[in-house]
């Protein structure tokens, strides 16, 4: 993995180990403008899960229209499910259609979105599993691919 940052100009080898090039930490910065740290939440009674991963997605140039591609995405990565929300005039469950389902006030509380902003959810047997299923459905959502970096 080092081979391959280093190749492409993203890190560079010091005495002391590996360090961020300008570029690698333009790349980090511009990650977290637009995406948050995992939040775990114990809210086993919204999504009948145990180990609920939030990301709160600001500004994401993809929308979400019912949010089963994001659900399929994250459990072909090793996810139960995931659950999607937005802000808009109050944060409400996307691809519920005309049914009101109210998330626990804890997300809002902690995570503070704004106006449009996206809040995903992923959920599986172990912690890990649901952090990484959830980080590549946000940087999907803010169109941002490592790959090409």
């Amino acid at each position: 993995m080092l081979k391959s940052t280093n190749s492409k100009n993203l890190t560079k080898p010091t005495t002391l180990g590996q360090t961020l090039t300008k570029k690698g930490k333009d790349i980090v910065d511009t990650i977290n403008t637009h995406i948050s740290y995992p939040k775990e939440f114990n809210i086993r009674t919204f999504t009948r899960h145990k180990n609920n991963i939030a990301y709160l997605i600001k500004n994401p140039k993809k929308s979400i229209t019912t949010g089963t591609k994001e659900r399929d995405s994250a459990v072909k990565l090793g996810a139960s499910g995931l659950i999607a929300l937005i802000q808009k005039n109050s944060l409400e469950l996307i691809g519920t259609g005309k049914t009101k389902i109210t998330p626990p006030k804890i997300i809002k509380e902690t995570l503070k979105p704004e106006k449009n902003n996206i809040i995903i959810i992923t959920f599986a047997p172990k912690k890990s599993t649901s952090e990484l299923a959830g980080l590549a459905i946000s940087l999907d959502l803010i169109k941002y691919s490592i790959i090409e970096s």
